[in-house]
């Protein structure tokens, strides 16, 4: 089965992160997270060393802890038994239940490049499916993770849409706002966002998301801007791009 065939059909996918992964490794993997998340994928990002070989499934006693006094099992070639020795009372069906986590459809290396499949031609894949949506929020998204820049330093991530991007992806800028909610839990303990919008050539309209107040009043300061909320909004011209982002990023 083709891997553009996996990605669709599985639920549960595992992102595993090689301890060899570079910053741009990492970049794809909390870029494709967030993407198979919003393309109703259960999504989870290992990083650890070796990986992890082995399904863990967990026997839970509820309200018993209290009276348990001891614990011990006892194991042969077929069976498992687990011994609870209690301080008082005895244990009910309702007491006992066994809790098997999600088992992973596909798994995904990151920073491997011993691996079956390339990360990054999986990465372009989901990529291709939030552009191929019907909700014109996914297709900005895919926009979005194609181009967006992390500013590590300042915990910023950026990202400049031209005309074309948005024509040839049917979307608008109008739907930004769904996009931060879609990237927000995956870059970073407490993101901005800074997105430029092509206008003309010459002009660029900016859209700054953050919740950082040194962030927001260095924002506000900027000729045009308009505060809403935890957004600023504001236009620029182009050769003045690059001298914004400096004062936006010192603090």
């Amino acid at each position: 089965m083709e891997i553009k065939e996996r990605l669709f059909h599985a639920r549960n996918i595992e992102i595993w992160v090689s301890p060899h992964a570079t910053k741009h490794d990492l970049h794809i993997a909390h870029s494709s997270a967030c993407g198979l998340q919003q393309l109703g994928k259960r999504v989870r990002i290992i990083s650890q060393a070796p990986f992890p070989s082995q399904n863990i499934c967990t026997v839970t006693l509820r309200g018993l802890a209290p009276r348990i006094a001891r614990v011990a099992y006892e194991k042969d070639q077929t069976d498992l038994k687990l011994h609870f020795t209690l301080q008082q009372g005895n244990i009910s069906a309702e007491n006992v239940s066994l809790e098997v986590g999600p088992q992973a459809d596909l798994t995904i290396i990151v920073g491997d490049n011993k691996t079956q499949y390339n990360h990054e031609a999986v990465y372009h894949y989901i990529l291709e499916l939030l552009l191929n949506s019907e909700d014109p929020a996914l297709r900005l998204l895919g926009v979005a993770l194609f181009k967006l820049e992390e500013n590590a330093a300042n915990d910023v991530c950026s990202a400049t849409f031209t005309k074309e991007d948005l024509r040839a992806a049917l979307t608008e800028p109008k739907h930004v706002g769904k996009v931060v909610e879609f990237l927000r839990p995956h870059f970073g303990n407490q993101p901005s966002f800074l997105f430029w919008f092509e206008k003309s050539p010459a002009v660029l309209q900016a859209l700054c998301w953050t919740t950082r107040p040194g962030f927001q009043e260095q924002a506000v300061k900027l000729p045009g801007s308009v505060q809403k909320g935890n957004w600023c909004l504001w236009e620029t011209s182009r050769n003045k791009k690059d001298s914004i982002c400096q004062q936006l990023f010192t603090p």
